[in-house]
């Protein structure tokens, strides 16, 4: 029958890994500081203390998988530390329904201007705006919300605490892949067979990437969406420094020779 090889052909691809994991050892850490979470709340026999903990590790975990531009440590204690602030604000405005739905307004408001700051950064906040949700709607009041937000503090702690671990990855390590995927284009580019292949846009584009990693050279993301690219704010190319010539004997034109 046709939809049985179609629901086997699905299944079929859905198992199967289609590309490698980037970063075997930051997954593996997320993955540890959840069962290190979910360890302590069955030492406890605190079913909301291993439930907070856990799901404060999940999101944090999830935080430092996303362009790992910076040290693990710093995105993890980032992550940590904002998602712990939403689940206070969240515990905070528990009784207050016209108060919850104000912050949440401004908070999604906030996390939807955070995209023009680069994907990684909107991920985080979107994140970040669900331990507001998680207190606010599960909390039974005011100190059972503080108190949830305690333990998804100990949740972020973990994941930063895992960040420390070994094995330890090169330093600058997408910073490194980015110049390599500069490097490959220039390659590709020049060894093309065909001449006009070396005008591509490819090699700009890769090293427009390379430079946006440097602080210095990086832009704003969105700043094509406002018109921040154009000709003013392109800087001017360094005077060059021109040295005088030494004088030159004029040119002795030398009469036609004669036609025979």
């Amino acid at each position: 029958m046709r939809w049985w090889s179609s629901l086997i052909r699905i299944g079929r691809d859905g198992l199967r890994i289609q590309r490698a994991f980037a970063a075997p050892s930051a997954i593996a850490r997320a993955v540890l500081a959840v069962l290190l979470a979910t360890v302590l709340g069955l030492l406890l026999d605190d079913p909301v203390a291993g439930a907070m903990a856990s799901v404060g590790a999940f999101i944090c975990g999830i935080g430092t998988l996303v362009s790992p531009l910076r040290h693990p440590v710093v995105n993890a204690l980032g992550m940590g530390v904002a998602f712990s602030a939403m689940a206070v604000l969240g515990a905070l405005a528990h009784d207050t329904t016209w108060a919850f739905l104000l912050l949440l307004g401004v908070a999604a408001f906030a996390t939807g201007l955070w995209r023009t700051l680069g994907v990684a950064s909107g991920i985080r906040g979107c994140l970040a705006v669900i331990g507001l949700m998680i207190t606010a709607d599960l909390a039974p009041g005011v100190h059972g919300g503080l108190v949830m937000a305690g333990w998804i503090a100990v949740g972020t702690g973990l994941v930063v605490v895992v960040q420390l671990l070994p094995p330890y990855g090169p330093r600058f390590a997408a910073q490194r892949r980015a110049l390599a995927a500069l490097y490959r284009s220039l390659a590709e580019a020049s060894v093309a067979a065909d001449p006009a292949d070396l005008g591509g846009t490819a090699p700009f584009t890769a090293a427009r990437q390379a430079l946006d990693l440097l602080p210095q050279f990086s832009r704003p993301a969105a700043a094509a969406l406002f018109g921040l690219l154009g000709e003013a704010s392109i800087p001017s190319p360094p005077a060059q420094v021109c040295w005088p010539r030494r004088p030159t004997a004029p040119a002795v034109s030398r009469p036609a020779a004669p036609s025979l």
